[in-house]
């Protein structure tokens, strides 16, 4: 039994040293890694540009409103005083809201002369729950196109809810 056993001993391992080295023949030498191309320096990406503020419109109209900006279609005078008007009305059931702390800011170039940037309720030439008015002086100095943006906060209600908007409207004053 001893000898049974020597030799089978003899024989697991002649065939485990077989696989070992067959197995290693017939994989060959490890394959050649492929050379990394050269790195060239790739430009960076480009991004699209990205787009200009779009001016927003001289009118806004939903449902529960209408604000709008009205200018002169004949070109104001450099030297000589204008105004434009800013105009909010309700529609069907909604009405201004006279409660609410109404406010525009008016962004303008220096050179439109506007004479008063910030307006509420007290400035309005018309103030009723139907619409609001607002007419907004100046005095140009320089000739050209002026782009003219009004951020107007205001609420309109209707006999069960209110909403609360702020909206931006605008104007191009046209000043020879």
């Amino acid at each position: 039994m001893g000898g049974r056993a020597a030799a089978t001993k003899g024989w697991v391992t002649g065939l485990a040293l077989v696989a070992l080295v067959g197995c290693r023949g017939a994989e060959g030498p490890a394959p050649a890694q492929p050379e990394p191309a050269p790195t060239v320096a790739q430009p960076a990406p480009t991004r699209a540009p990205v787009p200009a503020t779009r001016t927003p419109p001289p009118t806004i109209e939903t449902p529960s409103f209408f604000l709008g900006t009205a200018a002169s279609d004949a070109p104001y005078a450099s030297g000589s005083s204008g105004a434009f008007a800013i105009h909010l009305e309700g529609r069907g059931p909604w009405k201004v809201n006279q409660e609410y702390p109404l406010r525009i800011a008016v962004s303008a170039p220096e050179e439109t002369g506007v004479r008063k940037a910030n307006l509420e309720p007290t400035d309005a030439a018309l103030w009723t729950e139907q619409a609001a008015r607002f007419d907004v002086a100046f005095r140009p100095t320089t000739v050209g196109e002026h782009d003219v943006k009004c951020e107007v906060s205001f609420s309109m209600c209707t006999p069960e809810q209110c909403i609360i908007e702020t909206r931006t409207v605008a104007l191009q004053m046209a000043v020879n």
